[in-house]
């Protein structure tokens, strides 16, 4: 991730002009990203049906940690797995489509990254991406969750926090640093 990342930073300083496009490529590769690591996670279990097998009769117990408090216990069945997949995929999918969504928004000016303005797109788009990642996020924490004993072996761990923190931390830059820069301006004049 970090050379990708590094890559499309400095194409974008050198190339500003282009800067969404080189953005724009590094939000899909994320995505791709997402799609990988959730891809590994089963993979080192066994796949899908190995893990209902080792998972069979077991129940995720409600959690104020996993805000689950409300719910009944949720069996680990198949369909459990099949809904982490889900979460973790529908960002997958989303995400390309929003990239062609804002560059086509670009193009007919009504998108300008940092611009929380009703009438632009940037701030609803925004919403949407943080709905979608967070859903991800939270569908890979419960598989975690769930499937902790079989994943012991692999550490996942560290990976899965030093890759959603270099995303994450990028995206919750992307959007306050045009947000500060304004404030900024503000306060300036």
């Amino acid at each position: 991730m970090v050379p990708v990342y590094a890559l499309m930073s400095f194409l974008s300083l050198v190339l500003s002009d282009f800067a969404i496009y080189f953005n724009s490529l590094r939000e899909i590769y994320e995505a791709w990203v997402i799609y990988n690591f959730l891809s590994l996670c089963l993979a080192w279990v066994g796949g899908p049906g190995a893990v209902v097998l080792s998972l069979n009769g077991r129940v995720m117990k409600p959690s104020w940690f996993l805000m689950t408090c409300c719910l009944p216990p949720i069996s680990l069945d198949g369909h459990f797995i099949r809904r982490c997949k889900q979460g973790g995929l529908q960002f997958v999918i989303l995400k390309p489509i929003l990239v062609v969504i804002t560059l086509i928004l670009y193009a007919k000016g009504k998108y300008h990254d940092g611009n929380f303005s009703p009438i632009q797109s940037y701030l609803y788009l925004t919403i949407i991406y943080t709905i979608s990642y967070s859903l991800a996020l939270y569908a890979l924490a419960l598989f975690y969750v769930a499937c902790k004993d079989l994943l012991q072996p692999f550490n996942p761990v560290p990976k899965f926090i030093l890759i959603k923190s270099v995303v994450f931390l990028t995206y919750w830059q992307v959007m306050f640093f045009p947000l500060n820069l304004s404030v900024s301006r503000f306060s300036l004049t």
